[in-house]
This record gives structure tokens, sequence and C-alpha cells, in this order.
């Protein structure tokens, strides 16, 4: 049961930086094209 939870945890997290990213670029921060050289880890 632990680990299932972990595992929402993350995906939720993964879920909220794919977001992010889909804002970042609806707002014209960023173009799509330079997404690639951003690393968040």
């Amino acid at each position: 049961m632990q680990i299932s939870l972990l595992l929402m945890e993350e995906i939720a997290k993964l879920f909220a930086i794919m977001l992010m990213g889909y804002a970042v670029v609806k707002a014209g921060l960023m173009k799509s094209s330079e997404s690639k050289s951003i690393c968040l880890l």
C-alpha cells in the first residue's frame, strides 16, 4: 500500500511539471524548441 501511495505522489509531481511547462509555453515565456535545454533535476 505504501509503495502505491509513493507512486501516485511521483506521478502527480510529473503531471504538475508537465502542466507548468505547458503554461509557460502558452504564456509565451519560452518557445517549445527551447525546452530541451532545461534540466530540472
